[in-house]
């Protein structure tokens, strides 16, 4: 089967879609012939093959600020229409990864003159708990344009129970599927080692940690007044970068927290991600809004127990035997919930040795790229 991918960004762009399409597309290639088209950025070539992959950037630019609530970096690139007509002859399946960008697709169309399925995988739910203004404009946009969309496509694959049922029409459900993302459990692993990046971050101590987009959904100002009622001498890292860095660290210097609570982000640090979750006790994800939480597979795979907010697929990835969930913006739960792994060395253990299992079980990436090809078989 020919595979054509469309998402906005693709390595080295790094995100968590990004790293789904990659990780994807490279175990297909190993029966399928598969092509990404995706958004040209600078450094990259205009057409590559990468472990197998086909690789096409369509040329643009980059839009790194934009309207509020509309979230920045957005690709313009202005002969994507083009280079999708031209790579739709070549291929069976044009697989969407965002619902929201490639609507001005004419799905009817396309489908007619160059006799290809369509797919599309639900990485984002519909939007709810963020605040009013994208609440609002997110429903409807899925009420008005993402139903259109999800109409249109023979298959849709979406990344957790939860994203299914509240973003899907029940009338679509029997051409749709949960595959659930994965996790590298070879770069995140038990055995990776901490020390020497807490030595040269200067941390002593318990180490809470928190890797995500600094945007509100996430809710991590919900995590540093958490932090601030702890009762003992732990540290806070919040690792990532987005438009809430200001507000974030302006919190913590109010609560006079500069000497035990931090954000930070750098690109050599985001390379060594196994050693960031290694030199961690407890992984903390407060979000308002998570239609996964790869974050939380990536620190279970590294041993570590997780704590999430009772939200979305959250839900699905934290069971109780690898970590404890919360009430969303619940501060004072949140509080306890920290100080019962924090304060209790066995359950912390425990709870980290059952999330490196359900990640070998549940959340590994051939899992994800077979049921890409079961939902794409007989079709």
């Amino acid at each position: 089967m020919r595979f054509l991918m469309l998402n906005l960004f693709y390595p080295p762009y790094s995100g968590g879609t990004e790293k789904h399409v990659f990780e994807v597309s490279r175990r297909l290639a190993k029966k399928h012939e598969v092509t990404v088209l995706t958004s040209r950025l600078p450094g990259t070539a205009r057409e590559e093959v990468v472990e197998g992959v086909r690789v096409i950037r369509s040329e643009g630019w980059v839009l790194k600020s934009l309207p509020y609530p509309l979230p920045p970096p957005v690709p313009v690139p202005p002969f994507l229409l083009r280079d999708i007509k031209e790579e739709a002859a070549k291929t069976d399946v044009i697989h969407i990864h965002n619902r929201f960008f490639y609507s001005f697709l004419d799905f009817k169309n396309l489908r007619k003159e160059y006799n290809v399925n369509f797919g599309l995988t639900l990485h984002n739910a519909r939007v709810s708990g963020i605040d009013f203004m994208t609440n609002l404009l997110g429903k409807a946009y899925d009420d008005l344009i993402g139903v259109r969309i999800m109409r249109e496509c023979d298959r849709i694959a979406a990344v957790s129970r939860n994203t299914l049922e509240t973003t899907v029409p029940r009338k679509m459900w029997h051409k749709s599927r949960v595959i659930y993302n994965g996790v590298d459990l070879n770069f995140f692993n038990t055995e990776i080692k901490g020390e020497k990046l807490k030595k040269e971050l200067h941390i002593k101590g318990k180490i809470i940690l928190s890797v995500a987009r600094l945007v509100k959904q996430k809710g991590l100002d919900q995590l540093v007044k958490a932090f601030d009622d702890l009762n003992d001498d732990s540290n806070l890292i919040i690792f990532g970068h987005g438009p809430e860095e200001k507000n974030l660290k302006r919190l913590i210097e109010k609560r006079g927290l500069q000497r035990k609570a931090r954000v930070i982000w750098s690109a050599g640090i985001e390379k060594r991600m196994n050693e960031l979750y290694a030199m961690s006790d407890v992984f903390v994800l407060p979000s308002l809004y998570e239609p996964f939480g790869m974050v939380l597979v990536e620190a279970m795979a590294s041993g570590k127990p997780v704590i999430g907010s009772r939200v979305g697929g959250i839900q699905e990835i934290i069971d109780g035997k690898n970590g404890l969930l919360f009430e969303p913006k619940n501060v004072a739960q949140l509080r306890d919930e920290i100080e019962t792994i924090l304060s209790d060395e066995k359950k912390k253990k425990q709870l980290g040795l059952n999330g490196r299992r359900k990640t070998e079980k549940v959340f590994n990436w051939d899992n994800t790229a077979k049921g890409y090809e079961m939902m794409y078989k007989g079709i």
